[in-house]
């Protein structure tokens, strides 16, 4: 392996580390705030409330009490993919069926069942679709 036996007797010795540790110390997250911050983020995105970057670098200062550097916001996102997934909007078949007419026959069938119920009150009106209330 060509390893400078002076680099394996410190390694042993516990003189010289691995880069990987080295740069752990340098880090402005240390390893379990870095995953935190990750699902943190990730369970935002997936209530809708996805964070930007300006966002990001706050919750890092809040955390870490250090000012994140000026590409630390970046270089989290490379390393996580979290911030690059875009919102898939809205499915092409609801929003070719959501037109005037439909609307209005959906209004006409609401005030025919409130016609022979009686009036139905707002309480008692539900939004409900395929995925749930």
């Amino acid at each position: 392996y060509q390893v400078n036996l002076k680099t394996l007797s410190g390694r042993r010795t516990g003189k010289h580390v691995s880069r990987a540790v080295a740069y752990e110390s340098r880090r402005l997250l240390n390893t379990s705030e870095d995953k935190v911050l990750n699902e943190y983020v990730n369970l935002a995105a997936a209530e809708a409330k996805p964070y930007d970057r300006q966002k990001l670098r706050t919750l890092a200062h809040d955390m870490s009490g250090l000012v994140p550097g000026k590409n630390w916001d970046y270089r989290w996102v490379k390393r996580h993919n979290v911030l690059k997934r875009r919102a898939t909007g809205l499915d092409p078949k609801r929003g070719q069926n959501f037109t005037a007419e439909n609307v209005s026959e959906f209004f006409d069938m609401l005030e025919s069942l409130d016609n022979e119920y009686g009036e139905i009150p707002s309480k008692h009106i539900w939004n409900m679709d395929e995925k749930g209330i």
